[in-house]
């Protein structure tokens, strides 16, 4: 269950990494009160489809926005099909029609500044970023939104493992200056490095086969399946996702970098 007031914004590229965590904090009662989509894993357009649909399909009823759309220098960013070409295995067209998502598709999205004006009315704030950190550093910016957040959860960097090149983790490396201004903001922060992400939360294909044989979630299975790692002599899957780990779900100090064991 949530702190009393707390307010859980939960700002993400889905993705079925991310999608997976939306799943985690569903079935824990700690679905956010405010999902924000960005660019990341793939455009802006689709991470705000996806986040709205997947908001629907676990019967949820959050605040979806549209966050940053690119990095703060401009740059371009380079969108790889690892999750599939929509984010989500293939199946997010799907979902869409089935949870109804289309009527609220064809509405304007909340916008940054929406969001910027929704934070304003709340108090204790606990802010989850998984995905570049251009729409989080944005909102600090703005001194009246950055005293209401009580904390900062950021799944990003690296300190012995990287993923891309000039040791760079994934989404630190899409926009550098947003972690720089995040890092200087002077909120309660703690880093989860995707170190934490890569240690050994894995399921082999026999595993994943069983689940399917007793769960309830075939969509899931069916994002898992696609995520299977195929260069590894055993398949696996690896739950990528910050809350396995995060305080949210598992009590943690409040260290600026979560433990590695």
């Amino acid at each position: 269950m949530k702190n009393n007031n707390e307010i859980l914004v939960f700002d993400t590229d889905p993705g079925l990494d991310d999608a997976t965590a939306l799943l985690l904090l569903s079935r824990l009662d700690r679905y956010p009160d405010y999902v924000v989509a960005t660019y990341g894993n793939a455009p802006v357009e689709t991470t705000y489809r996806n986040a709205v649909v997947l908001t629907r399909f676990l019967g949820e009823n959050a605040y979806v926005a549209a966050g940053a759309s690119e990095a703060l220098t401009g740059a371009k960013h380079t969108f790889g099909d690892f999750h599939g070409i929509d984010g989500m295995a293939g199946i997010a067209e799907e979902l869409t029609e089935r949870t109804g998502a289309s009527d609220v598709l064809r509405r304007p999205a909340h916008t940054l500044t929406d969001l910027a004006e929704e934070l304003k009315k709340q108090e204790n704030i606990t802010y989850i970023a998984v995905g570049p950190l251009t729409t989080l550093a944005i909102l600090l910016r703005d001194e009246e939104i950055r005293k209401k957040i009580s904390r900062v959860l950021v799944m990003g960097g690296g300190i012995r493992q990287f993923n891309r090149a000039h040791d760079a983790e994934y989404n630190f490396a899409a926009d550098p200056i947003a972690v720089g201004e995040v890092l200087n903001s002077g909120v309660d922060l703690t880093i989860f490095p995707l170190d934490l992400t890569n240690e050994d939360a894995s399921l082999t294909d026999a595993q994943i086969d069983g689940l399917e044989a007793i769960g309830t979630l075939p969509e899931y299975i069916r994002m898992f399946r696609h995520n299977l790692f195929q260069t590894e002599s055993t398949i696996i899957f690896r739950l990528r996702c910050c809350t396995t780990r995060c305080p949210l779900c598992t009590p943690d100090s409040r260290s600026r970098f979560a433990s590695c064991r």
